[in-house]
């Protein structure tokens, strides 16, 4: 978020894919390691979320070049919680953040989200699932 801003206030900043220096690298760094890179784009509150699955021109190239460089991203922004589980657009609190910690480790590890899970479009345009 913007430095001025206090901590449970800060927003994710919005950088276009094109600008990026640290997702190849930490794409090379994981597998270095034997690791691959995972990418949870989080929750949205409900009252701030459009229709299920409608995402921004800009959230699909991001998830696309993500996923260009090699890493693993999981779209929870349709994720089902409540409004009182968020202290802002994006921050969790109370036991929301254990609930969908457990929840992304399930999906790592092959369970089906809790969610809906959204089609992804790549760079030619053709439809896939993530």
């Amino acid at each position: 978020g913007r430095r001025g801003d206090q901590p449970s206030q800060r927003e994710p900043l919005r950088e276009e894919p094109a600008d990026w220096r640290l997702g190849a690298l930490l794409v090379a760094e994981a597998e270095r390691h034997g690791g691959q890179l995972w990418v949870v784009a989080p929750p949205v509150r409900p009252s701030d979320r459009g229709p299920t699955c409608a995402r921004s021109r800009l959230d699909q190239q991001v998830a696309a070049a993500l996923r260009a460089l090699g890493a693993q991203v999981i779209d929870a922004t349709d994720a089902p919680l409540a409004p009182e589980d968020f202290r802002t657009r994006y921050h969790l609190e109370g036991a929301a953040p254990a609930q969908l910690s457990r929840a992304v480790g399930a999906a790592m590890r092959g369970a089906p989200p809790r969610w809906t899970v959204c089609p992804t479009r790549d760079r030619g345009g053709r439809s896939g699932s993530e």
